[in-house]
């Protein structure tokens, strides 16, 4: 599952928070990837180019198990913030692993 692009502006603080329900008994999961979105000119005209943050992809996320209402999701290097670039945006990409409802994220 993928979000539509998000702007920097939309999170002071840059972590993502799931509230999501796993009903697998066998070990089901949610993770997270973070991509970065920018317009860019070129010859025709205006286009958008998405490009995965380095550490941030979704097989870097340490695995949210069991229900959650508030997750704070991290990678694998222990980091929890997003760091976006001036005038970028965020596209998330949400990855579910068994029996998973995901209800809702939130960026802070």
């Amino acid at each position: 599952i993928h979000t539509v692009p998000l702007p920097a502006s939309s999170f002071e603080l840059g972590r993502v928070r799931v509230n999501c329900r796993n009903t697998t008994t066998a070990g089901g999961s949610v993770r997270v990837g973070v991509m970065e979105s920018r317009h860019v000119q070129n010859d025709g005209g205006a286009v958008m180019r998405v490009q995965q943050q380095h550490g941030r992809a979704a097989g870097d996320c340490v695995p949210l198990r069991g229900d959650s209402v508030d997750a704070l999701v991290s990678w694998s290097a222990g980091d929890r913030a997003l760091p976006v670039a001036n005038g970028a945006s965020v596209v998330l990409e949400f990855v579910l692993d068994g029996d998973v409802e995901l209800f809702s994220f939130s960026l802070e």
